[in-house]
């Protein structure tokens, strides 16, 4: 799992998670819906970077949560 944030300057960063395989998207999104964290899939439209082409997890605000879902994907 890779992850990324985005700044919103409001105090609370987007939180970008880019899974490594298909267990792995499933056990994030499985957390996510329990938790009732909301989410939405995006796909990279910026040429060179590394996620270019894939689809990656969106959670507005959500930065807060990466260790929790880092818990949850690795147990």
């Amino acid at each position: 799992m890779k992850t990324d944030t985005h700044r919103n300057s409001r105090g609370l960063d987007d939180l970008y998670i880019l899974p490594d395989n298909d267990q792995e998207r499933q056990r994030i999104t499985d957390y996510l819906d329990w938790r009732q964290i909301d989410y939405h899939w995006s796909t990279s439209d910026v040429e060179g970077q590394d996620w270019f082409g894939k689809r990656f997890v969106e959670i507005p605000f959500g930065e807060g949560y990466l260790g929790v879902i880092q818990q949850a994907v690795i147990e």
